[in-house]
Formats: structure tokens, C-alpha cells, sequence
């Protein structure tokens, strides 16, 4: 039945934490790294296939490559998807199962397991992300790609300057910071619904995928009426603060409206989840 979850006073809460960070990371690392490695492996097979290709000599091997390059584009799909699932089943399985009748009576708040969950689950978005992008390169990849990268990073450093530098820098740490959001939101709202649904005594995984469509519908309709008032303001045309702007000016202001409006977001999924996860969490 529904029960108090997590300790309201635990000396320690980092350290707390930091146990859980490690747990969680090694639990979830044995799978993703078996991922990363089958994607990256894929990515060589299809370059080799790529390459063939171009030269079309034999049917029957340009199908073959073609059967691989096609088998290497959905390996990408499936390791984003399987990312998904594995971070999804962690948390269910761990905190909303019989699991959870351990891992509550750990020294430690709801918030640790929650935030530990979180964090590491968004690092491993933002991983698959960047795997992906490498398995682009190396599918890709070619002396003439090479040369192509090193021009460009030597054309780069010889346009450099202070300003220039401190904006660069500016932009590549708002980028991560609103990925990092935004993984963390997208897994939030997962927890959010999950927590929800497993608040029912009977059909909970029906109950979470009911409360996550309805999440969505709430999250795109409140989209479009943003974008419409946005669209019919006109403030952003009329103010003489917003037109003096630089077009870099204008970018960190819309980088720190995006990154706020994903904060809100993390915050609300957040809340969400903890509240459930303490008052209504039913593990019968």
C-alpha cells in the first residue's frame, strides 16, 4: 500500500547522492556502453558500404551494402529509443516496484532518488546525442572530410578574437546547459506520469501512458498559444530595447528564455513526481 517514502532529515545529502550517482551510473553504464559499441561498429560497417556504393560494380554487393547502411540508420533510432526505455524502466522498476520497498528505506530523501535519476538519466540522453552525431562522422568519414574539418577549425582560430572567443564560449555553454534541460524536462515528464499512474491500485502502466498523452496534449497546446501571442505581439517589433539589440544580444536573450521556459518545466515534472512518489505511491 501507500506508504511514507524517504527520511525528511539525512545527514550527508551529498554524499547520499554521490552514492547514488554511482549506482545508477554503473547499473545503466553496462547496457549503454554495449549500445554505444554495436552503433559505433555499425558506423564502419556502413562507411565501407558507402564507399562501395559509389562504385556500383556487382548487384549483389551493392544490395548488401545498401542492407547495411539501411541496418546503421536504424541502429541510430533504436539506440536513442533503447536510451529512452532503459532510463524509463530504471526508474519504474527501481522505485515503483518491489524494488522500491528497498530503495525507500535507504538513508536517504525522495529527492536523492529522484534527482539521481534524473541526472543521470539526462547525462545519458545528452551521450546518445553525442554518440549519434559521431556515427554521422564516421559513416561519412573520408581523408577529403578530414581535410574539410581541419580547414575549417584553422579558418576558425584565424577569425578569432577576445570578443568573439567570450561569445563562442557564451553560446556552446547555453547550448548545453538547454540540452541538459531539456533531457532532464523530457525525463521528467516520463517520472511525472509514472509516478501518477502507479498511484492507482489496478492498470497502472495503462494509467501512466493515459497521463503522459495527456501531459503532451497540455505541453503542445500551451506551445501553440505561445507561439500565436508571440506571433501577434507586437513588442518584440516596437521596443526600442529589443531593436538596438545585436543579433548575438538577441541570441542569449532567446537562449535564456528558452533554458528559463525548460527550468519551469523540470520544475513542474519535478514536483509532480516527488508529490506522487510521497503521498500517493502504491507499490501493492
Amino acid at each position: 500500500g501507500a506508504g511514507k517514502v524517504g527520511r525528511p532529515d539525512v545527514p550527508g545529502g551529498i554524499q547520499m547522492l554521490g552514492k547514488l550517482l554511482k549506482h545508477e551510473f554503473m547499473a545503466t553504464g553496462r547496457f549503454m556502453w554495449v549500445i554505444y559499441a554495436a552503433m559505433v561498429a555499425l558506423s564502419v560497417g556502413a562507411n565501407f558500404s558507402l564507399r562501395y556504393l559509389e562504385r556500383g560494380t556487382n548487384q549483389i554487393l551493392e544490395a548488401l551494402t545498401v542492407l547495411v547502411t539501411v541496418i546503421w540508420a536504424l541502429s541510430l533510432v533504436i539506440g536513442m529509443v533503447a536510451t529512452i526505455v532503459l532510463m524509463v524502466r530504471q526508474f519504474q522498476k527501481n522505485l515503483l516496484t518491489d524494488e522500491g520497498y528497498l530503495m525507500f528505506t535507504l538513508p536517504g530523501t525522495v529527492h536523492h532518488l529522484v534527482l539521481s535519476k534524473i541526472i543521470v538519466a539526462a547525462v545519458w540522453f545528452m551521450a546518445s546525442i553525442a554518440v549519434i552525431i559521431l556515427c554521422c562522422v564516421i559513416a561519412v568519414f573520408e581523408s577529403s572530410f578530414l581535410r574539410g574539418i581541419t580547414e575549417f577549425f584553422r579558418a576558425v582560430a584565424d577569425a578569432m578574437t577576445v570578443k568573439f572567443a567570450i561569445n563562442g564560449t557564451a553560446v556552446i555553454i547555453e547550448l548545453l546547459v538547454l540540452l541538459f534541460l531539456g533531457c532532464a524536462s523530457a525525463c521528467l515528464q516520463f517520472y511525472s506520469a509514472i509516478s501518477i499512474g502507479y498511484g492507482f491500485n489496478n492498470h497502472k502502466a495503462l494509467w501512466s501512458v493515459v497521463f503522459y498523452f495527456i501531459q503532451s496534449t497540455v505541453l503542445q497546446v500551451l506551445g501553440i498559444i505561445l507561439m500565436v501571442m508571440f506571433a501577434n505581439s507586437e513588442i518584440m517589433v516596437s521596443s526600442n530595447v529589443v531593436v538596438r539589440m545585436t543579433e548575438m544580444q538577441a541570441w542569449h536573450l532567446g537562449m535564456l528564455i528558452f533554458c528559463g521556459l525548460e527550468l519551469i518545466l523540470c520544475a513542474v515534472f519535478y514536483i509532480i513526481t516527488v508529490l506522487n512518489l510521497q503521498k500517493r505511491l502504491n507499490l501493492a
